[in-house]
C-alpha cells in the first residue's frame, strides 16, 4: 500500500511522481486516485462548530472569517484555526 498526496497544479510531466504513476500503469499495479477540492463556506462552518463544540450559528461569523482566509482548504482551515489558539485568540471553556 502507497498513500500519496499532492497539488495537480505543482506535478507536471518528467515529475519524479508522473514518472512512477506512469511505470504502476505499464505495470498494471492497481491504482486508485481521490481528488479533494476545497470546502464550500458550509462545509467550514460545520467543521468550525464540530471543532468548538458549537452551533453552527453561533460561529458563523468565525467561519466565515476562516473561509475567506484560507479559501476553503482542508489543511490551511486547520492551521488557521490552530494558529488562533496558539496565539491566544481562541480559546476553550
Amino acid at each position: 500500500l502507497i498513500l500519496g498526496c499532492y497539488r495537480d497544479d505543482e506535478v507536471v510531466e518528467g515529475h519524479p511522481l508522473t514518472v512512477l504513476l506512469g511505470k504502476l500503469a505499464v505495470s498494471r499495479a492497481r491504482v486508485s486516485t481521490l481528488r479533494t477540492g476545497n470546502m464550500d463556506e458550509a462545509t467550514v462552518n460545520a467543521l468550525v462548530s464540530d471543532a468548538l463544540h458549537m452551533s453552527p450559528r453561533l460561529v458563523g461569523s468565525l467561519s466565515s472569517i476562516v473561509y475567506r482566509k484560507t479559501n476553503g482548504n482542508g489543511l490551511f482551515v486547520v492551521q488557521f484555526l490552530k494558529s488562533l489558539c496558539d496565539e491566544g485568540l481562541l480559546t476553550f471553556s
